[in-house]
């Protein structure tokens, strides 16, 4: 195909930002024709971020947590109906619930933020070719690939949707009365926000 021409030429030359384009188009081709198309592009994309170097690897890792998220988003429903896996999570996504996917969407935007020096000295108008489809104003707003890739992340944080397996105050064992005889103990008012306990 014309895509893998391209895509070969573009790694060949160390041309991030082309090769990128690329294989975001060729993850938009696939979806038309292929039916798992969320499911191979992230297998493809998590076996590519395996051998590509930064800043390469940090994008790639950016582009598969949107893919995850984008697939959560279009099968919600499924996953707010799973009960939590017990054990090792299986390697097809689509078996996951929601606990698996949240850690995993997690763990690609840490990953995309990895090396934060090499992502500094790297000016976002390098991959102005990608990111101008997505965000008009990211030249302005965010000068180098650090910022941009770091606002992809905050933002995804920020998003208490994932959370809704915790809750929202967890219980830490940080007093030392605690761990006091039974007559110290039960002398002891506990305080908590959380109105059912």
């Amino acid at each position: 195909e014309q895509i893998d021409v391209i895509l070969k030429k573009s790694r060949e030359e160390e041309n991030h930002p082309q090769f990128l384009k690329g294989y975001i188009h060729k993850i938009k081709y696939n979806s038309y024709i292929k039916e798992d198309d969320y499911v191979l592009a992230v297998q493809e994309l998590d076996s590519l971020s395996q051998v590509v170097e930064p800043p390469l690897k940090q994008f790639t890792h950016s582009i598969i947590e949107q893919l995850y998220w984008g697939y959560f988003q279009s099968h919600r429903y499924q996953f707010y109906q799973r009960t939590e896996i017990s054990g090792e999570a299986p390697e097809d996504m689509r078996k996951w619930d929601l606990r698996t996917m949240a850690e995993a969407v997690r763990d690609h935007y840490l990953k995309s933020v990895e090396n934060p020096e090499k992502l500094m000295s790297i000016s976002i108008k390098e991959y102005d070719l990608i990111i101008k489809d997505l965000y008009d104003h990211s030249l302005k707003r965010w000068p180098t690939l650090y910022d941009f890739l770091g606002h992809r992340a905050v933002d995804f944080f920020w998003n208490a949707e994932f959370d809704v397996t915790r809750p929202a105050e967890t219980f830490e064992v940080n007093d030392i009365r605690l761990y006091a005889d039974n007559e110290t103990f039960s002398k002891i008012k506990l305080e908590t926000n959380d109105s059912l306990s």
